[in-house]
């Protein structure tokens, strides 16, 4: 019988050896792939829409092993969570064609990593995910 941890769950028991803080708004971004996308003339009534549902996720990195939980406690959102939006965004085409793409929109921040001595051990960014954005043009 083997009765050896995976190291998985010895990972996910040890203590976090780091923490953080001066977390920063740095701004609003977007994502830079198309989350969805539609194009043409626009239906009878001469109105395109792009509409959907999307699951849309936050995210972190770190150039130091930094744990989720422990930027959680500090940044006060799930930075592994994903939420679920629906949007829609809509144009009067007068007849012409035009392509609709929409992004993801995200809050980002910066934080300072110290480990358990206090001392700057790196740095990272968290992205909040809070909507979505469109840019329209006619093709």
């Amino acid at each position: 019988m083997d009765n050896t941890i995976p190291n998985d769950i010895i990972m996910n028991a040890l203590p976090s050896y780091y923490s953080v803080s001066n977390v920063t708004f740095v701004g609003e971004g977007y994502s830079s792939v198309a989350s969805a996308r539609t194009s043409g003339l626009g239906g009878a009534d001469g109105i395109l829409r792009l509409s959907g549902k999307h699951q849309i996720e936050n995210s972190f990195s770190a150039n130091v092993g930094v744990s989720a939980p422990a930027v959680n406690a500090t940044v006060s959102f799930d930075v592994t969570s994903s939420v679920s939006r629906t949007a829609v965004h809509e144009i009067e085409t007068n007849g012409n064609a035009y392509q609709i793409d929409g992004y993801t929109a995200y809050n980002n921040y910066a934080f300072d990593v110290s480990n358990i001595f206090g001392v700057n051990a790196g740095s990272g960014n968290t992205l909040q995910a809070i909507g979505f954005c469109y840019t329209t043009y006619q093709i």
